[in-house]
């Protein structure tokens, strides 16, 4: 299992994530925007704790959980990621004003 983090200013982030492995990725995002591609059929977990005022879209494989808040904030999991072997989980810590693209 990997963990990385990210703290960006006002540049973009597009990041394409890997199939194999499970993998911990933890964001804080200032202006610029953040693109995540998810590999086809990967088990997904991500979880919005700050939305800041920039737009939030995410892939229709991730479904909201119950008990998440707002629109922009909460966790949303992909089907079965609970009994995957390989997870990947995203974390956004911080947004400003940039938007969160997950397909």
């Amino acid at each position: 299992a990997y963990e990385a983090h990210y703290s960006g200013g006002s540049g973009s982030l597009d990041l394409t994530l890997p199939k194999d492995g499970s993998l911990t990725l933890y964001i804080s995002t200032g202006s610029g925007s953040a693109s995540l591609l998810l590999p086809a059929g990967a088990a997904a977990r991500l979880e919005i704790q700050d939305d800041g005022s920039g737009s939030v879209s995410v892939s229709s494989s991730l479904v909201k959980q119950p008990g998440s808040d707002r629109d922009d904030t909460g966790i949303w999991e992909t089907a079965g990621y609970a009994q995957a072997k390989n997870k990947i989980n995203i974390v956004f810590t911080g947004v400003g004003s940039g938007s969160i693209s997950i397909r």
